[in-house]
């Protein structure tokens, strides 16, 4: 174990048992609760700001900036809710073999720029022989689960994420671990919407999760039983749940905008809208989104650049191209690095969702 990994364990905490359980009305109640408090209070900004810009009748490019941020954190813990709703309305588990090391990793890389935007580290610390850490399990859930771990320690993270790989070894499962220092005053404030989602991911997986709070640092285990192989054949495809995954739509037409809206919907991505390569580049070089949707008619010499420049920073971007086809289609290959598609106009729906769904759930991670 490394030294910058130990400096990071909680010293003397206990397991945070006093978590309701995700399936208790007490945890229900509690959720509702705080839905609401986080919602407000970043509503309530935005709502002052914007009643200043009445009154002043402008606004400087922080302000502006701020109040992008607290109307896309109200955003994001209302998505949350969706998808918690979802979790307790019951998921059907599709298991299939995975490498969760490598889906770890591709997501620690992707969301590196935001991570260091925030001036957090992330680390993935493998011990000495480690191989690969493969189970049979949910690939999209999983996915949801892991992705929701890092979002709640971005929240909170004073200085470094770091996770540990533990594959089984006899009776033991496979554990995934993450540690991290934060400033929060005690369990109150790490019981966001995020580690809310935390708990109700890993119960739909079937996976323990265990959370070590100390003074000053926390601890998360989640540790993977597989799932049975034999039922593979038998399950139904999982639900398009891909979490709080960011595609971003370069589209001026409003007709095509409603279309890629209306493909998304349900599918719980958050989904933002430009008009013009200028503002893609600006929107990517602030935080990287997991897919670029694109009409052919964008596709130039700009935009191949701006995809080189992001699949050499994150070889697991994503690229789909609408076409002006009338009848559904979809082609799917890798492009270089990173994963791309085509979809037809005419086939938004099914193919768009079954593009994302394909290329976003294969990791890629860097050489």
């Amino acid at each position: 174990m490394s030294s910058h990994f130990t400096d990071l364990l909680p010293r003397g905490g206990a397991a945070n048992e006093a978590q309701p359980d995700p399936g208790s009305a007490p945890w229900h109640r509690a959720v509702v609760a705080g839905l609401g408090a986080e919602v407000a209070t970043p509503l309530t900004a935005a709502l002052q700001r914007v009643t200043a810009l009445a009154v002043g009748g402008s606004i400087d490019r922080a302000s502006l900036r701020a109040l992008h941020e607290e109307l896309a954190q109200a955003r994001r813990v209302a998505i949350m809710a969706q998808q918690l709703a979802r979790l307790h309305a019951g998921v059907t588990l599709s298991p299939e073999a995975l490498d969760l090391g490598a889906l770890l990793e591709d997501l620690v890389a992707q969301r590196g720029r935001e991570s260091a935007e925030r001036g957090v580290s992330l680390r993935v610390a493998r011990a000495p022989g480690v191989g690969r850490a493969s189970l049979v399990t949910d690939a999209t859930l999983a996915h949801t689960l892991i992705a929701a771990v890092l979002d709640w320690g971005l929240e909170l993270a004073r200085s470094a994420l770091v996770w540990r790989i533990e594959l089984a070894h006899g009776d033991r499962p496979l554990r995934l671990i993450c540690q991290f220092a934060h400033r929060a005053a005690g369990a109150a404030e790490l019981d966001t919407m995020s580690w809310r989602l935390v708990q109700a991911c890993a119960r739909a997986l079937g996976a323990p999760c265990e959370r070590i709070d100390a003074p000053g640092s926390t601890q998360v285990n989640l540790a993977f039983a597989a799932l049975p192989e034999v039922a593979r054949a038998a399950v139904a495809p999982a639900p398009f749940l891909l979490g709080r995954r960011h595609v971003l739509a370069l589209c001026a037409d409003p007709a095509l905008r409603a279309e890629v809206a209306q493909a998304l919907h349900g599918s719980d991505v958050v989904l933002d809208f430009c008009d013009t390569l200028a503002q893609a580049q600006r929107l990517c070089h602030t935080a990287l989104p997991h897919a670029l949707l694109y009409e052919a008619g964008a596709a130039d010499a700009g935009l191949a650049r701006l995809r080189q420049e992001i699949v050499t920073e994150w070889p697991g971007f994503v690229t789909v191209e609408i076409t002006d086809g009338e009848h559904p289609g979809l082609a799917l290959g890798e492009a270089a690095a990173g994963h791309h598609a085509r979809v037809a106009r005419g086939g938004l729906g099914d193919a768009t969702q079954g593009a994302l769904r394909e290329a976003l759930s294969a990791p890629r991670t860097r050489p």
